[in-house]
């Protein structure tokens, strides 16, 4: 009778072990499934918040293409034909502006990131700025930017998600910096084999009780927040072998994506 319930004892371990080897395996092969589906909706969050001042962005070359192509039909009619090709020029290269912005949101919402490939951190500032520099215009927000020299630093990763991460910063510090007169700072430092990329605000800051459960999902001081974009931000930059950190500073927030230079 012992010896009876001593294997059933030892194969209902088993079982048990068996068991949990499955249910983590399965886990381990959703986990990047779902990080990835996260980080998209967060992609898709964050487009919807700034979707509205695109709008501005696009009728702005729309109204000034109007403009040129009345113009160059009556410089056609004035026999100006030089001029009016000058006028052309200028509806093409708008025309190629409004593309370059819808394919930065096209890009900044598609599911996939693709692979990681070498990007100067010029690149991931530019369309970063496609998607929010109207709303920095309409703040009245002074913006600066590091020098092209700065900028040229070259990284390897996705293009997508380190931009997804950029603009959740700006955008933070958007919705910090006060309107009209605010001032936000991007700077770039390298230090042997790491890049340091930050963004500062002159805003109040970064709450005290806060700062220790800052990157915590669902940790947010704004009304309207859920707190993920920190979170999957800092998420993002750990994968590609990186970090993001929160730094003191006197006034406003510092918030700084350190990652491997290329």
């Amino acid at each position: 009778g012992l010896g009876v319930l001593g294997l059933l004892a030892a194969a209902a371990f088993v079982w048990q072990r068996r068991r949990e080897a499955r249910a983590a395996a399965q886990l381990d092969a959703h986990t990047p499934v779902l990080r990835e589906q996260l980080q998209q909706a967060n992609r898709l969050a964050t487009l919807g918040q700034i979707t509205a001042g695109l709008g501005h962005e696009i009728r702005q070359p729309l109204a000034a293409m109007r403009v040129y192509a009345e113009n160059g039909e009556r410089l056609i009619e004035a026999q100006r034909h030089a001029e009016a090709a000058g006028n052309f020029d200028k509806i093409a290269g708008l025309a190629g502006r409004i593309g370059q912005i819808t394919e930065e949101q096209l890009q900044f919402s598609r599911r996939s990131v693709g692979e990681p490939k070498q990007i100067s951190l010029a690149e991931v500032i530019d369309g970063s700025l496609l998607l929010l520099r109207d709303q920095i215009r309409q703040k009245g927000i002074s913006l600066t930017l590091p020098g092209a020299e700065a900028a040229s630093a070259a990284v390897c990763a996705p293009h997508v998600q380190l931009e997804q991460v950029l603009v959740n910063l700006l955008q933070n510090a958007l919705q910090a910096a006060e309107t009209d007169g605010g001032q936000i700072e991007v700077t770039i430092a390298a230090d042997g084999p790491i890049i340091r990329l930050s963004v500062s605000d002159d805003g109040p800051g970064v709450s005290a009780h806060l700062r220790d459960e800052l990157f915590q999902p669902f940790v947010t001081s704004k009304a309207e927040g859920i707190g993920l974009g920190l979170a999957i931000s800092r998420d993002i930059m750990r994968q590609l072998g990186g970090d993001l950190i929160h730094e003191d500073m006197e006034q406003g927030a510092r918030f700084t994506m350190i990652m491997p230079a290329a």
